[in-house]
């Protein structure tokens, strides 16, 4: 009986933290996809330009973010939110080159969420190696200021 209540007690904090996870990318990456959703781009604006209004809009409105976040040295983050990447691509990438990049970077424990910015839309997974992904196309917000 003893043995049935620890396996019990175990899948019941299992279940609390997984719930705790999920209630805590509910909260968050739905807040940053309306933020990231007012950014205003013009055709003009390189990657790096972009980076500069995506920090303004975060310290515009007090999210505390680390921008190019080294998790290891190989691996390096556009911008890293308590887990949750952000990666910036400007125009539409090789797709099976992003995924091969969201592939690696899901595989980190740390990361929770990757939110991919992207000039041009693409689908992607919704969720890659158990961790959500989502996408942000900034053109099929406001399109393009000329």
């Amino acid at each position: 009986m003893q043995g049935g209540l620890s396996v019990l007690l175990v899948l019941s904090f299992r279940m609390i933290y997984n719930m705790c996870v999920i209630l805590r990318h509910m909260i968050e990456v739905p807040s940053l996809l309306k933020i990231l959703s007012t950014i205003h781009i013009s055709k003009r604006m390189n990657e790096d330009q972009i980076h500069i209004k995506i920090m303004k809009v975060f310290e515009e409105c007090g999210i505390s973010f680390q921008h190019e976040y080294k998790l290891l040295p190989h691996k390096r983050f556009d911008f890293w939110i308590d887990g949750i990447v952000i990666e910036v691509k400007k125009q539409k990438p090789n797709k099976i080159s992003l995924l091969n990049q969201l592939n690696r970077y899901t595989k980190e424990k740390k990361v929770r969420a990757v939110i991919v910015v992207l000039e041009k839309s693409m689908d992607l997974p919704k969720m890659l190696n158990g961790k959500p992904i989502s996408v942000i196309s900034l053109n099929a917000n406001w399109g393009l200021a000329i």
